[in-house]
C-alpha cells in the first residue's frame, strides 16, 4: 500500500511521488492499487479529472490533501487571457483564442458574479451576457465543435479590463471526479465543470467527506427546449453504501445531490447525506427521482437559496425544465416516482431549510403511496412567510 504525493507547483513527474520532497506534479502517470492513498498538496491547482480506479472493501483507495493552506483545487475551468478580446460590434467582444469545449458558465472575479447564458447572439444586451456559438453541439446529437466556434460577451469595455478574472466552465470531460467502487475522497475542492462535479454509474462504497463543489453545470441539454443541465454529485443507474458529509456545495445549475437513471435499475440503498451545506442551486439540494431508495438519511444539512444563482439568470420564471410551467428551485425536489419501493424509506431529519423564492422547501409530484415513505422530523424552516414549506404538485402516471 503506497502513499503518493502530488504537488502542482513544485512537483516533477520524473519523481517517484513517494515522499513530499519527491512529489509528482500530477496523478495521471500513477499506477494506483487498492489500499493506496493519493495526496494533493493544499494550495495547488490541478487540471484534468480524477478518474479513480477501484479499491476493495478491505482496502479502499483514498484521495486526500496534505500540507497547509486552502483545499487543493481540481478544476475544469479555463482562465481567459486578458489580451484575447476583440470588439466585433459595439459592446460585443469575441474571445479570440479557441476554446475546445462547449461553454456552460462564465464566472467573474473568482465567482463573485456570473455571466448570463444566452441562447442566441441577438440576445446579448447587458454586461456579462455571453453566447457560445457552439452551444448545444456537444450532445443531443453529438456534433464536434468547429474551429470557428467562439465565446462572445457583452460588456461596455474590454472584458479583460472590466473584470480582474474571467473564467469559463466547459463540457470538457463531463465530470471533475469519478469513482465506482470502494473509494474515499476527502478535502478536495472541485471547481468549474460545465456538466457535473462528481458522477458515477452503479457505484458502491463511496465516501465524499470535507470537500467543496463550486460553479457546476450549465451546458445545453436540449437547445430546442432551451434547457441546460449539470449536478454537483450524481449517482447514475443505482448506487449503494454512499456517504456524503461535511461538504460545501455552492453555485450549481441543477441539483447538489441526486441518484437517478433510466428504469429499470437496482434500487439505490444505504445512502447518507449528512452535515453538508448546499447554497445557491437552480433545481434542488436533494433531487429524488425514479425510485424511493432503501435506508437513506438526509440529516443535519443546511440548504440555502434554492432557485437562485446563475441557473435563474436570463430566465423568465418559472425556469425552463422538464416539468415547465411548474415551478423550479426547491430544497427537496421529488419526482418521476410512480409507486412505492418495497421497504423504501428516506429520513429527512434535523435540516435547516432557508429561502426558496421561486419554489418551496419540499416539492413532490409523485405517487402519494411513495410520498408516505418520506419521514420528516426535527427540520427547521427559515423561509419567509410568503414561501411555501411543503407543496404537492399534480401527480400523473408519467411522473410529470
Amino acid at each position: 500500500m503506497s502513499i503518493f504525493y502530488i504537488d502542482s507547483v513544485n512537483g516533477d513527474n520524473e519523481n517517484d511521488g513517494l515522499t513530499e520532497s519527491t512529489a509528482k506534479v500530477h496523478w495521471k502517470e500513477l499506477e494506483i492499487l487498492p489500499g493506496d492513498t493519493v495526496l494533493l498538496k493544499r494550495g495547488g491547482v490541478f487540471r484534468g479529472r480524477i478518474e479513480s480506479p477501484d479499491g476493495t472493501a478491505d482496502s479502499p483507495i483514498v484521495w486526500d490533501a496534505y500540507g497547509e493552506g486552502p483545499l487543493p483545487m481540481v478544476t475544469g475551468a479555463y482562465t481567459l487571457k486578458k489580451e484575447c478580446w476583440t470588439e466585433t460590434e459595439t459592446n460585443i467582444w469575441k474571445y479570440t483564442e479557441w476554446i475546445p469545449s462547449e461553454i456552460g458558465n462564465v464566472m467573474f472575479d473568482d465567482a463573485a458574479s456570473y455571466g448570463t447564458f444566452r441562447w442566441d447572439y441577438e440576445d446579448l444586451c447587458e454586461n456579462g451576457d455571453f453566447w457560445d456559438s457552439g452551444n448545444g453541439k456537444t450532445e443531443r446529437p453529438k456534433i464536434e465543435r468547429s474551429d470557428e466556434d467562439a465565446l462572445y460577451v457583452y460588456c461596455t469595455e474590454n472584458p479583460g479590463k472590466h473584470w480582474q478574472v474571467v473564467e469559463c466552465a466547459t463540457f470538457a470531460e463531463r465530470t471533475l471526479v469519478t469513482a465506482k467502487n470502494h473509494v474515499v475522497i476527502r478535502n478536495i475542492h472541485f471547481h468549474g465543470s460545465g456538466v457535473h462535479g462528481f458522477a458515477a454509474e452503479q457505484a458502491e462504497d463511496i465516501t465524499i467527506d470535507g470537500c467543496e463543489f463550486t460553479c457546476i453545470g450549465g451546458v445545453a441539454w436540449d437547445k430546442s427546449l432551451k434547457i441546460r443541465f449539470g449536478n454537483a454529485i450524481e449517482f447514475w443507474m443505482g448506487c449503494k453504501n454512499i456517504t456524503i458529509k461535511n461538504t460545501l456545495i455552492r453555485g450549481v445549475y441543477d441539483s447538489c445531490f441526486t441518484h437517478q437513471g433510466f428504469l429499470p435499475f437496482p434500487t439505490p440503498e444505504d445512502i447518507v447525506f449528512e452535515n453538508n451545506v448546499c447554497d445557491t442551486y437552480g433545481m434542488a439540494a436533494y433531487e429524488v427521482r425514479d425510485l424511493v431508495p432503501l435506508r437513506t438519511v438526509f440529516k443535519g444539512n443546511t440548504c440555502l437559496n434554492a432557485g437562485c444563482g446563475f441557473a435563474m439568470q436570463g430566465e423568465e420564471l418559472p425556469r425552463r425544465s422538464e416539468i415547465w410551467p411548474q415551478p423550479m428551485g426547491h430544497h427537496l425536489f421529488i419526482w418521476r416516482i410512480e409507486g412505492p419501493t418495497e421497504g423504501g424509506s428516506i429520513e429527512i431529519t434535523d435540516n435547516v431549510f432557508g429561502a426558496a423564492p421561486n419554489g418551496s422547501a419540499v416539492y413532490s409530484i409523485i405517487d402519494p403511496r411513495a410520498d408516505d415513505q418520506f419521514i420528516y422530523s426535527g427540520n427547521r424552516y427559515d423561509c419567509p412567510n410568503e414561501h411555501t414549506v411543503f407543496r404537492k404538485g399534480e401527480y400523473s402516471a408519467s411522473g410529470l
